[in-house]
């Protein structure tokens, strides 16, 4: 077993006895914040070294890795061959997770695992990372051209790699990437949030808790947003310059994958600067939004790196489409099931008022507009998901 898969293991062995503990503390039977607070900084230095670990091995050009070998040579400039760690799928998940747990150690260092609201927000976040670090381990980086070809004797060591596809060897394809997985990964902080306060929503606990969902997802939603938009301005120069389309634009799949999360993180943030004067407006429309933006993301993932789409500008085929689609599932199912709760909910409570204030015309009134503003949003998002 190599070293990039030891510590990959290791990372997924940390992720889930974090997980594990977290969810001890929920249950209240042992206080192990001290442990959590330390064993969620294993977990991001060793996907950190291990991401780090791959940038060396292109770097040296070590053709005795599969993965090196497939989308890097000798003879390339060091800006593509550092752009080859994420022109593969394989590489590209690494990177996700290693994203991912910066955000968790983010939370960890400016909020801690003190409060219920955090706990449960960690809990998502490195659920999403560690599924992640799975996918990684389905179909490593690290895995050795005698781990692909079990008849090639182990002193043998290709003359050379096959290269970079010439399309994607460009300065703006070489930054493209990177910038567009970054935003991706920054929307993971908000997707927990969201969900975490539309389940607290629903058990009535959300009281203390509206004002740090709110300052943390709309936080990470401006920084998705601004590399979501470089990466589609920079994506679609790179398309015009190399491809020749003779436009910036032109429709093609992974275009356009990346451009609807972008419109619905647009609209998400709009949805939150109104939530985030009234808490009553936009109160199932916002989080559901953010929620939804991730889920998008994922697809384009699956768009783009699975070979699951024909597209002019797709690269990188993986092995882990299936999981792809399960990691759109889920999300989608639980956070439309949390936002019909929630609704059904907003609905009782709003009837026992009305009952309890029929002779305040005024208060009937503002009731009546947030049923309407409730079942507004339910349509909205179902047509959105359509």
């Amino acid at each position: 077993m190599t070293t990039g898969d030891l510590i990959l293991k290791a990372s997924l062995a940390v992720g889930l006895f974090t997980l594990f503990l977290l969810l001890v503390e929920q249950l209240k039977k042992e206080n192990f914040k001290r442990q959590i607070k330390w064993l969620i900084r294993v977990y991001v230095a060793l996907l950190t070294v291990d991401f780090l670990l791959l940038i060396y091995y292109f770097y040296t050009t070590n053709l005795k890795f599969n993965y090196v070998w497939t989308y890097t040579s000798s003879d390339l400039p060091l800006i593509y061959k550092l752009a080859g760690t994420i022109a593969g799928s394989q590489g590209t998940l690494l990177f996700w997770a290693a994203l991912i747990a910066l955000g968790a150690l983010w939370l960890n260092e400016k909020w801690g695992v003190l409060s219920d609201f955090i706990q449960k927000t960690q809990i998502v976040v490195i659920s999403v990372g560690t599924y992640f670090v799975g996918l990684t381990m389905l179909d490593s980086p690290f895995k050795t051209i005698y781990q692909v070809d079990p008849k090639l004797p182990l002193d043998f060591i290709p003359a050379e790699g096959s290269g970079l596809n010439p399309l994607l060897q460009d300065f703006w394809m070489a930054i493209h990437p990177p910038i567009v997985f970054i935003a991706y990964a920054a929307l993971t902080i908000p997707f927990a949030v969201a969900v975490v306060y539309l389940y607290k929503s629903i058990r009535k606990e959300s009281t203390g808790t509206h004002k740090t969902w709110i300052k943390i997802c709309v936080y990470w939603c401006r920084i998705s947003w601004l590399f979501l938009t470089l990466a589609i301005a920079i994506g679609g120069f790179w398309a015009y310059k190399v491809l020749g389309w003779g436009g910036f634009w032109a429709w093609d799949p992974v275009e356009t994958s990346s451009f609807v999360p972008w419109l619905l993180l647009t609209a998400a943030m709009h949805a939150l600067s109104e939530h985030r004067i009234k808490k009553e407006k936009y109160s199932i429309l916002a989080p559901v939004l953010v929620a939804l933006t991730f889920v998008l993301v994922i697809y384009a993932t699956l768009v783009t790196r699975s070979g699951f789409f024909a597209s002019i500008h797709a690269f990188g085929k993986g092995a882990v489409t299936s999981y792809l689609v399960i990691l759109i599932l889920v999300p989608t199912v639980v956070t439309i099931l949390l936002a019909c709760l929630k609704y059904l909910k907003s609905e009782e409570s709003d009837g026992s008022a009305g009952d309890a204030q029929q002779v305040v015309s005024k208060s009937s009134d503002e009731n009546q507009k947030l049923r309407f503003v409730n079942k507004t949003n339910i349509v909205y998002v179902t047509i959105l998901l359509l």
